[in-house]
């Protein structure tokens, strides 16, 4: 974001609007008419040039019908829409992600989990798993047995996959005395990522509004 005028200069930023309900989607929709906003406190509007990127993790078209988003504002930003599927619609993805993010080889019953789960998350949930993982791996190469539980339970294994129970924890140690740090060691180190396989875009293609 450009702010005009020679006082303030030229000062680049971003402006992110996360719940605000529909009073902020006015706002925004004030500031994107008019190329101008009100800060807080002040008295005179600055003027501001800037490109919009706007992302949603619900469908404006069904917020529109419900009332909870204004539809003269989806179509002020609804000019280059782009849509891109959950990450279960897309289990090409998922593989490359994974050795992404924990840089790890994959056995093929742990693949097959993989790409089997639902992913409610989406790629959070799976940098997530990755990171878990890094921490509770038994060799250079992810098992079956190092997923999470939920995986497991979702997943299609042979059952040969290790019970809760047998799996490395961390064990928490005693409060030093000077001070009021403590300290927890794991059982299982974690290793850097070395390497690893680089995600390929998902294709998405853009259409016009």
């Amino acid at each position: 974001m450009r702010s005009a005028g020679s006082a303030r200069g030229v000062r680049r930023g971003y402006a992110v609007s996360g719940r605000g309900g529909r009073y902020a989607q006015a706002k925004l929709l004030r500031a994107l008419q008019e190329r101008e906003y009100l800060p807080l406190g002040a008295t005179v509007p600055v003027r501001f040039e800037a490109n919009v990127i706007s992302a949603a993790a619900v469908s404006l078209e069904e917020a529109v019908a419900q009332g909870r988003f204004r539809e003269d504002l989806r179509f002020r930003l609804d000019v280059i829409p782009l849509s891109l599927p959950p990450l279960r619609e897309r289990p090409e993805d998922i593989l490359y992600l994974f050795q992404h993010f924990s840089g790890l080889e994959v056995t093929a019953e742990a693949r097959a989990m993989l790409c089997d789960y639902a992913w409610p998350g989406n790629v959070r949930e799976l940098q997530n798993v990755a990171h878990y993982v890094l921490a509770f791996r038994r060799n250079g190469q992810v098992e079956a047995a190092d997923l999470p539980e939920r995986i497991l339970r979702s997943g299609q294994g042979d059952g040969s996959a290790a019970p809760v129970a047998n799996r490395p924890r961390l064990s928490v140690g005693a409060t030093r005395s000077t001070g009021s740090r403590s300290t927890a060691t794991p059982s299982s180190r974690p290793s850097r990522p070395v390497g690893g396989v680089a995600p390929q875009p998902h294709d998405v293609s853009a259409s016009a509004a």
